[in-house]
C-alpha cells in the first residue's frame, strides 16, 4: 500500500496517496508511512488533514520507541539497528514540525502561510504541545527550538530571543542549545559581551560543546580579542577537528594575527574537503597575496574566477596582484573586464583610472573618466580628470575650452586655475595666464586667511572653556567648604 501512495505522488494524485498510505497504517503502523501522510496533508493545503496526520506520526514514532525499549531490555540481537531506526524516526518528525508548524494554524488567518519559511507561533506551540502531551518533551523541546530558524532568517529577533529565553526561564532541557543560539543571536546584533555571557552559560552546562566553543571565540573576535579567540577555536578543534566553520574561523584569525602558515595550512586543508568553495579559495589567495608568494596567489585567483565569473571584486584583487608583479598590461585587462561586468561600481572605476593615469594611457581613459562622471556629475576630479585627457589627447583649444567649463561651474578649484594659467601661457595668451595667476593669488590667500581664522577660534575655544572649568572648579572648592 505504501508503494501504491508513491506510486500516486509521482502522478500527482496526492489526495489517492494519502488514503493508500492511512490504508498501509491500518495495516502496519510504519513511521515512513506517517511522514508521507504528513506531507501529504502539507501539500494539499489542509491545516486539519495536517494536525491529524502529525498526530499520527506521534502515536506511531511511541509505538516504535516503545517497541525499541522493549527490545532492549529483551537483549536484542539487532540493538544498534534498533536505535539508528529510532533516530530516523525522530528526524522524521521534527522535518514533519517545520513542514507543517507554520501552516497548521492557517484555517484562522486569511493568507495561510504555505512555506517553511514563514512562521506561525501559534503552529509551532500546537506542535510542541502535542508532542509534550504525547510524553515525547525532548522532542518538544526540540520543536521550541526549530522555531527560532524561521524568525532568526526572517530578521526577527525578538520573536527569536522571546523563544530561546523560554528555555531559561522553565529550564528546559535545551537550555545549552538556546544559550548557544542567544549567542549567536547577540553576535548578529553586534552586542559581543553579552555573547560572550550566553557562551559561558551554555559551557557551565557542556565544557565541552563545540558550538559554545566556537561562539565564545567569535564574540573574543567580536570584541577585539583575537588571540583569546585563536585559543577558544584551537580548544574547538580539539574537540572536533573536522568542524567546518571551527577550522574556517581558526583560519581568519590566524591571517589576521600574522601566522600565514597556520592560516594557509588550514584553509588549503579546507579546499581539499570543498574544492568548489569560493570563499576559501578567495582566503588561500589573500595569505598568499600577504606572503608574497604573487604568481601562486594570480593561479589561485584565476581558478577563483573561473568559478565565480561575474564577481568584480576579485577581478579587482587579481589586478592589484598582477600589478605587483609589474604585469601592469594584465592588470589593465582585469579591471576593464570587472568595469564591464559592474559599470556603475565607482570602487573599480576608480582603481582603473588610477592605473590607466599612472602609466599615461589617456585615450584607454577618456570614456571611463566620462562614465565617472554620469555616476557623480557634481564630483571635480573626474571633470579635471577628462579634461586632463582632453589636453594629453586633442589639441590644446580643445583642453582650454574643457577646464573653462570646469572653471564656471568651481570657480575657487586651484588645479583648475593652474591648468588654465598653464595652457593660455603655452597659447601666447599672456593677459589671460596673469588674469588665472591672480586669481589663484586670492583664493590662496582668501584659504589662508580662513584656515587662521578656524585656529584662532579653536584655541579662544579652548581658553573660554579652560576658564569656565576654572570656575567651576573653584565653585566647586568652596561648595566642599560650606557646612551645608
Amino acid at each position: 500500500m505504501r508503494n501504491i501512495g508513491i506510486a500516486f505522488i509521482q502522478l500527482e494524485r496526492y489526495q489517492d496517496a494519502m488514503v493508500a498510505f492511512e490504508g498501509a497504517l491500518d495495516i502496519y503502523p510504519d513511521y515512513c508511512t506517517a511522514y508521507n501522510l504528513a506531507v501529504m496533508a502539507y501539500a494539499l493545503g489542509e491545516p486539519d488533514n495536517m494536525k491529524s496526520a502529525f498526530l499520527t506520526l506521534i502515536q506511531v514514532y511511541k509505538a516504535a520507541e516503545t517497541r525499541s525499549n522493549s527490545n532492549l531490555q529483551d537483549h536484542h540481537d539487532d540493538v544498534d539497528g534498533e536505535a539508528a531506526s529510532l533516530r530516523t524516526a525522530s528526524e522524521q518528525v521534527l522535518h514533519a514540525v517545520r513542514l507543517i508548524a507554520p501552516a497548521v494554524n492557517a484555517a484562522a488567518e486569511p493568507h495561510p502561510a504555505r512555506s517553511g519559511s514563514a512562521t506561525s507561533a501559534d503552529g509551532w506551540g500546537w506542535c510542541a504541545d502535542a508532542l509534550a502531551a504525547a510524553g515525547l518533551q525532548q522532542l518538544a523541546d526540540e520543536a521550541h527550538m526549530a522555531a527560532v530558524c524561521p524568525h532568526m532568517q526572517e530578521f526577527k529577533f525578538e520573536s527569536a530571543e522571546q523563544t530561546l529565553q523560554e528555555f531559561e526561564v522553565t529550564g528546559l532541557q535545551g537550555k545549552g542549545p538556546a544559550a548557544v543560539s542567544l549567542s549567536s543571536l547577540r553576535l548578529l546584533q553586534s552586542r559581543p559581551q553579552e555573547a560572550e555571557a550566553f557562551a559561558e552559560m551554555a559551557l557551565a552546562d557542556n565544557p565541552t560543546d563545540l558550538l559554545a566553543l566556537t561562539c565564545l571565540g567569535n564574540a573574543q573576535a567580536a570584541a577585539g580579542n583575537l588571540e583569546q579567540a585563536r585559543d577558544l577555536f584551537a580548544h574547538a578543534l580539539a574537540v572536533d577537528g573536522s568542524s567546518y566553520h571551527t577550522q574556517y574561523n581558526y583560519g581568519l584569525v590566524s591571517k589576521r594575527l600574522g601566522y600565514l602558515e597556520d592560516a594557509l595550512s588550514v584553509f588549503r586543508r579546507l579546499h581539499d574537503v570543498t574544492p568548489d568553495s569560493a570563499d576559501v579559495m578567495s582566503q588561500v589567495a589573500d595569505v598568499l597575496d600577504q606572503k608574497q608568494d604573487f604568481n601562486e596567489a594570480v593561479l589561485w585567483l584565476e581558478r577563483l574566477h573561473t568559478l565565480v565569473p561575474g564577481d568584480s571584486g576579485i577581478l579587482v584583487k587579481l589586478a592589484s596582484v598582477h600589478a605587483k608583479l609589474g604585469a601592469t598590461h594584465e592588470a589593465a585587462r582585469c579591471l576593464e573586464e570587472a568595469h564591464t561586468t559592474a559599470p556603475t561600481n565607482l570602487v573599480v572605476l576608480s582603481s582603473l583610472l588610477d592605473l590607466l593615469m599612472d602609466h599615461k594611457a589617456f585615450v584607454r581613459a577618456a570614456p571611463v573618466v566620462e562614465a565617472a562622471s554620469l555616476l557623480q556629475p557634481q564630483e571635480v576630479k573626474w571633470k579635471l580628470m577628462h579634461a586632463l585627457c582632453l589636453r594629453q589627447t586633442r589639441p590644446a583649444p580643445v583642453a582650454l575650452a574643457a577646464y573653462h567649463k570646469v572653471h564656471s561651474a568651481h570657480p575657487h578649484n586651484l588645479e583648475c586655475l593652474a591648468q588654465l594659467f598653464q595652457i593660455c601661457t603655452n597659447l601666447g595668451m599672456h593677459e589671460d595666464a596673469q588674469a588665472f595667476a591672480e586669481k589663484a593669488q586670492r583664493v590662496e590667500r582668501a584659504s589662508t586667511a580662513q584656515q587662521l581664522s578656524q585656529k584662532l577660534g579653536s584655541i579662544a575655544s579652548g581658553k573660554k572653556a579652560s576658564q569656565a572649568s576654572e570656575t567651576w572648579r573653584h565653585h566647586n572648592a568652596v561648595a566642599d567648604l560650606l557646612p551645608g
